[in-house]
């Protein structure tokens, strides 16, 4: 049987009216080393809890001699310190509430070494038990939580736990590297960027001659075909982008992504040209038409294909570059609409890193969701993270385990915000998964237990390490 530990309540101030109910001991076997590491942490505590008296250290004191009582509830000296006493039925009593403070703070750093000796050899045997016992993720957390109880500066711990020191604080490593990753990843597409090969001719087939009878430029490179009715100028930054775009999905996927054979771009110049290529475009409705038209281009249905037609080149390039991600999620791991989380908030993600903008979405709007929201998303400028931040304190606020399993077409607008910010958090924070997590889901793995298992902890440990490094993280 695993040790139990118990110990996260070691320190809470005994304040209440009633003493809280002791911690459990641990369950111990009569010849189990844990027994004497425990009788020695005790004798450590209270030794220590002198010294602080000594030193002037009062609220150090107390608390040492509450985690006496958390583990050994009967004992005297720390009860005696503690100035607690017994009713009529002999059960222990809380004492007055006392303000205290430690009145020689300079005196903490060497408490704090002290402290550090104290629990360091009872951290050996529980970290020891943990490995004999071959313990879970979860149960290495609660240990590492019960021991960071005992000693909050504990750096063997808090490295268990993936924190490094900053300033005074300890922080989450993925918070502290993902302005790191963030660089590396702009760099990467910025430097493929401006090494983009050109360009090869291209002939317009018959397909691209039934959307409109002419273009004015046909070029392919990448695997990409780029018609153009903007010019020569546009199409070579769209092929420029799109080599960024592969380039980019390569680093984040660890391996090459490319795009369906014949993936075809059609860059429009005005609403006529619009107006004439949807028409042409086979089996399209006139509804298709107006939802097509209220977006910056559109994916042509049955076809590895996009047409763009925003006035503005940047939402041009900002649609061209979400298809063509998502087609190459498609070829490279089989994600689909099936995976909304993905398609969406990834797409939005990697196209943010890329292009700088956020304007497509693949999921569609409804009436009835929070229109301020999507107003402020829909801005440029929006801080698609700083939003998150936000929504996450609401009470209201979608659940991580819920929009992991929602496909696209019921993704609702807070679960698409959130589901961005998973996607950051996995890509700056979790680099070496997201890959592996890309190939199970693609292969039909049920999200929360790929991303459970791909992590080696429970998914709510996952959504709780999300949740802190979306709050840590600048």
């Amino acid at each position: 049987m695993l040790v139990s530990l118990f110990l996260a309540a070691l320190l809470a101030p005994v304040s209440s009216a009633r003493a809280p109910a002791p911690a459990a001991a641990p369950r111990l076997r009569a010849d189990d080393a844990l027994v004497k590491a425990r009788a020695e942490l005790v004798q450590g505590l209270l030794a220590l809890a002198v010294w602080a008296n000594k030193s002037e250290l009062f609220l150090q004191r107390d608390k040492l001699w509450r985690a006496v009582i958390g583990i050994e509830p009967d004992n005297t000296q720390a009860r005696k310190g503690l100035r607690c006493t017994r009713d009529g039925a002999g059960h222990w009593k809380d004492p007055p509430v006392h303000d205290l403070k430690d009145r020689k703070p300079a005196a903490l750093p060497e408490f704090a070494r002290r402290r550090s000796e104290v629990v360091a050899a009872w951290r050996k045997e529980v970290l020891a038990q943990l490995e004999t016992e071959k313990a879970d993720a979860a149960q290495r957390e609660k240990a590492c939580a019960d021991l960071l109880e005992l000693d909050p500066e504990d750096e063997i711990v808090h490295g268990l736990r993936g924190e490094v020191h900053v300033g005074k604080d300890w922080r989450l490593a993925e918070a502290m590297s993902a302005e790191a990753r963030r660089t590396e990843l702009e760099t990467c597409a910025r430097a493929a960027r401006d090494a983009a090969p050109a360009a090869e001719s291209t002939t317009p087939s018959a397909q691209d001659l039934a959307y409109l009878p002419a273009w004015k430029f046909a070029r392919v490179g990448d695997g990409i075909r780029i018609l153009s009715q903007t010019g020569e100028d546009e199409a070579r930054a769209l092929g420029s982008a799109g080599h960024a775009a592969l380039a980019l999905l390569q680093e984040v996927c660890g391996k090459p992504l490319v795009p369906s054979p014949g993936f075809s771009l059609y860059v429009l110049a005005d609403e006529s040209d619009g107006d004439a290529f949807v028409k042409n475009v086979a089996e399209s409705t006139a509804e298709d038409h107006r939802i097509w038209r209220l977006a910056p281009g559109f994916g042509i249905p049955r076809r590895a294909a996009v047409a763009v037609w925003d006035k503005d080149p940047r939402r041009r390039l900002d649609c061209f570059t979400r298809h063509l991600v998502a087609n190459c999620l498609f070829t490279g791991y089989g994600v689909d609409a099936r995976q909304g989380w993905v398609l969406d908030g990834l797409g939005l993600y990697l196209t943010q890193r890329l292009a700088g903008t956020h304007a497509t979405w693949f999921r569609p709007d409804r009436n009835d969701e929070d229109l301020a929201l999507r107003k402020r998303l829909a801005t440029e400028d929006c801080d698609w993270l700083a939003q998150a931040r936000e929504l996450v304190h609401d009470r209201h606020a979608p659940k991580l385990d819920v929009v992991v399993q929602r496909p696209l077409a019921e993704l609702r607008l807070e679960e698409l915000l959130l589901a961005y910010a998973f996607a950051a958090y996995l890509a700056e924070g979790q680099p070496k998964a997201l890959p592996e997590i890309l190939d199970r889901m693609g292969r039909g793995g049920a999200p929360t237990d790929t991303i459970a298992a791909v992590t080696g902890r429970s998914f709510a440990e996952v959504e709780a390490r999300f949740l802190r490094w979306l709050a840590e993280v600048h």
